[in-house]
């Protein structure tokens, strides 16, 4: 009864009468009835394609419901703030609505609310990690994340290899990207380790967008924990207090000084700690000051740096037990719901709360000092950041959530694994190479360097053959328009009812694709347009097209059945 007062759409204020508000469901009903008639031509053509791009889960309609993922009835309230605390009244409905999304989404991962928070109003992904960096960090602190070309994501920090800071986090940070082993693949822990320690960032990234292996949130948590990094403010400190060591003139000039702060902060620390850098004025080694800075100042306060899982992709197999969790080692957990969770295009951020244990107490700091995330990162959130939040969608995320407790649910993720190992398998069976040589989750990296191709080619074939997958940088790549790879996920065929049987089918029409961009490389050209005028004249592609739209529409769409006299009567 509480959700379906809270999610079912029964919102109306006292404005409507009880019998207006009838009228008008009875109307939007109709129209519903007609947009759906007038579109299943269109519905046929998504139902006879096949959806592998990893970012995809359940398309159009909720498999629980069998209605649309985001209703329509809390979309025109505007609940700024957290529950109990928005700005504008009349929003009672809306914190149930909330709160209860809010339970539901430590539930699904198992999480104590007495030790951890979380904000479930970011609009997906990407804003939830710009929350978490406004909060937790200042401009120009220093992160590390996984390098997009290794499988990381750009809102880690990434920019290109002639310095152009492509997002906004490496644009008000400073970062520098940890790789994959070139020879193996999987990521290179050992030197991440040497990184962070020669780096020194005040926080770690760990998760990405295109990494076929689980992750050692233990390890990441023992790096994080041996980096001693220190801030730009803190330098502020140190130069102030020691600025006799540097020329009067330099000093009395602000604008130069600041300069200095940022040249000084853009050196390596490794650099400033064993390379005697000279000061302006004074024959002495610079080492020597700073060394001393830190005997005298108890302002420094060497504490480790912040981990931070962006586990957008993997929630969904985290929350079934598929995956191992990031929770006991991490302290910022972000993900989008979209992917294998399968819920709305929304985002949340988990935050740790409470007591701290004695590991991550700053010096100084007494037993029982609590964390500062929570008010941080919601402050970041909303006014930071966003306006009103997305009722709709958190509405929508609290179905899915709920729905991650399900048996159906834990065998949906369970399948997903072996439908991705199953691909893998076949692929390496036509002689094909795949990143790491198999995968533990959901993906499946292909290389198709070996081949001559690039990812933007088969990832066209693919797409008129009605294969939808994604052309993906593998380790090695410079170029992200004509990456050396293709991207190839499970959850949204998975969701069909498709099994490992139906996903070695998938990787037999992959091969035929793969071989028909060989032959038409090798007789219309490599330029990209002489590529695809060859393929448009391509006999076989319309021939792949019909078998791979007869396999598709033989699996049911979640959530709806067409009606076999109105797909006649559209020509289908």
């Amino acid at each position: 009864m509480y959700d379906q007062q809270v999610l079912g759409g029964a919102m109306a204020t006292g404005e409507n009468s009880e019998t207006e508000s009838k009228k008008k469901r009875s109307k939007i009903s109709k129209k519903g009835e007609n947009a759906a008639t007038s579109s299943t031509s269109d519905l046929l053509c998504l139902l006879s394609s096949l959806p592998l791009s990893p970012s995809f889960s359940r398309l159009l309609f909720s498999s629980e419901r069998k209605q649309p993922p985001l209703p329509t009835h809390p979309r025109s309230l505007h609940p700024q703030g957290q529950p109990n605390a928005r700005y504008y009244g009349g929003n009672e409905n809306v914190d149930r609505l909330e709160l209860l999304c809010k339970e539901r989404a430590l539930r699904a991962f198992n999480l104590d609310p007495a030790a951890w928070g979380v904000n479930v109003q970011p609009y997906s992904g990407s804003p939830a990690n710009l929350a978490v960096y406004t909060a937790l960090l200042n401009p120009h602190d220093r992160i590390m994340g996984l390098d997009l070309p290794s499988g990381g994501h750009l809102t880690h920090g990434y920019y290109t290899g002639n310095g152009k800071k492509v997002s906004a986090t490496s644009i008000f940070f400073e970062s520098l990207p940890y790789k994959l082993d070139p020879t193996t693949g999987w990521i290179d822990y050992d030197k991440l380790e040497e990184k962070a320690g020669d780096f020194r960032p005040k926080m770690i990234i760990c998760g990405g967008s295109a990494y076929p292996r689980d992750w050692d949130y233990a390890r990441l948590r023992a790096i994080a924990d041996k980096v001693r990094g220190f801030s730009l403010r803190t330098l502020h400190f140190l130069f102030s207090r020691f600025r006799l060591f540097f020329s009067i003139p330099l000093l009395s000039s602000s604008s130069l000084f600041s300069g200095a702060l940022c040249l000084f902060d853009s050196l390596s620390f490794l650099s400033l700690f064993s390379t005697p850098f000279l000061s302006p004025s004074l024959s002495l080694p610079l080492s020597p000051i700073l060394s001393l800075s830190l005997v005298l100042s108890d302002r420094i306060k060497q504490v480790g740096a912040l981990l931070m899982c962006d586990m957008a992709h993997t929630s969904g197999l985290i929350a079934a037990g598929e995956l191992k969790q990031p929770f006991e080692f991490c302290d910022v957990v972000t993900t989008t719901t979209h992917k294998s969770l399968r819920g709305p295009r929304a985002g949340m951020i988990f935050m740790r709360k409470g007591p701290k244990p004695a590991s991550a107490l700053k010096k100084g700091e007494p037993e029982g000092t609590c964390y500062e995330m929570e008010d941080k990162i919601d402050f970041a959130v909303f006014p930071s950041l966003q306006g009103g939040p997305h009722n709709h969608q958190i509405a929508a995320l609290a179905v899915a959530l709920k729905s991650v407790a399900t048996p159906e649910f834990k065998a949906y993720a369970k399948q997903v694994k072996l439908n991705a190992a199953a691909l893998g398998a076949r692929l390496v069976h036509h002689g094909y190479k795949i990143v790491t040589g198999g995968t533990d989750n959901h993906l499946v990296l292909w290389d198709l360097r070996p081949e001559d191709l690039t990812g933007s080619k088969v990832e066209k074939a693919c797409d008129m053959a009605h294969i939808t997958l994604n052309k993906n940088a593998v380790v090695g790549d410079v170029s992200a328009m004509a990456p050396g790879g293709c991207r190839i996920g499970a959850p949204a065929m998975t969701s069909r009812g498709l099994k490992e049987a139906d996903f070695e089918k998938i990787a037999d029409f992959l091969h035929e694709a793969l071989l028909i961009c060989k032959d038409v490389q090798a007789s219309s050209g490599r330029l990209l347009k002489q590529f695809n005028a060859g393929l448009a004249a391509d006999k076989r592609i319309a021939d792949l097209k019909t078998r791979v739209e007869a396999f598709g529409a033989s699996y049911p769409m979640p959530g709806f059945v067409i009606d076999a006299s109105k797909a006649a009567t559209n020509g289908h």
